[in-house]
């Protein structure tokens, strides 16, 4: 591989942008013309001597990310694919649209959490603890002993809210009217969740995770390829995804943009 030379452009504006955004670095060592000089710094060329510019690339922990970044970005679930037909209001699409793709786009620039486990964040959560899945005070407690809203699951990897108890056993469109509906914990704001949302809460070797009630095939929002009168499914012990026909029922679990 080449050497890859600085011109003093660079430099100068390497100099300005690590000046005005931290205020740490003002005088970087490296220098446009090779001096000779014993100090391994200082020349022409980036590698690991470089130490001021490889010390400011590296040192930020996560609350100085955070607070550089303007807050704690969420992995909202990828576009299913689904992409080209909205075949009701509430269906998959239709929520991509207005609710989730907004949602990614304001949030990419932001500090994003990462997973060390399926359960255990890298970094701390807004409640300052490393559970990816919490309360909705940061604790483990479900059923309101602690001042929490029961039966309200926070997941800090994906920024969702999730109604851990299942509202029915509901068709496809009664499914989606239903979560549309929904008032649950004072919220006005529920979906049914698509199927990459609804997977991310299913350990594949686990099923989905234990503060729900049920682990049967779980309704998404997202509709099937061909046919399209047919829906996704998940089974919530499994994790593995199938279609159904939009006229029978599955379980329902609701969902909402918490962050």
């Amino acid at each position: 591989m080449a050497d890859i030379i600085i011109t003093t452009d660079v430099v100068q504006t390497i100099e300005m942008v690590l000046t005005k955004e931290t205020g740490r670095v003002t005088n970087p060592t490296l220098q446009t013309t090779w001096d000779g000089s014993t100090d391994p710094e200082k020349n022409t060329f980036v590698d690991d001597n470089d130490t001021e510019i490889l010390t400011y690339i590296g040192e930020l922990t996560w609350a100085q990310l955070i607070a550089q970044q303007g807050g704690i970005g969420y992995n909202y679930a990828s576009p299913t694919g689904q992409t080209t037909t909205v075949y009701r209001p509430g269906d998959d699409k239709d929520t991509d649209v207005n609710i989730w793709s907004p949602a990614r786009l304001a949030n990419k620039l932001q500090a994003c959490n990462s997973l060390a486990t399926f359960s255990t964040l890298n970094n701390n959560n807004t409640f300052g603890n490393t559970n990816r899945f919490t309360d909705s005070v940061g604790g483990q407690d479900y059923d309101g002993t602690n001042s929490s809203l029961v039966d309200y699951l926070i997941d800090h990897y994906t920024g969702i809210g999730w109604f851990t108890s299942n509202i029915g056993n509901l068709a496809w469109n009664a499914a989606i009217d239903n979560a549309l509906a929904a008032t649950n914990l004072s919220f006005t704001d529920w979906v049914l969740p698509n199927v990459s949302q609804l997977k991310s809460v299913v350990n594949m070797e686990d099923g989905i995770v234990s503060q729900f009630d049920s682990g049967s095939n779980l309704a998404t929002s997202t509709t099937y390829a061909s046919p399209t009168t047919s829906a996704i499914h998940v089974n919530g012990t499994t994790g593995m995804v199938s279609g159904y026909g939009k006229a029978f029922a599955r379980v329902v679990f609701i969902c909402r943009k918490h962050y």
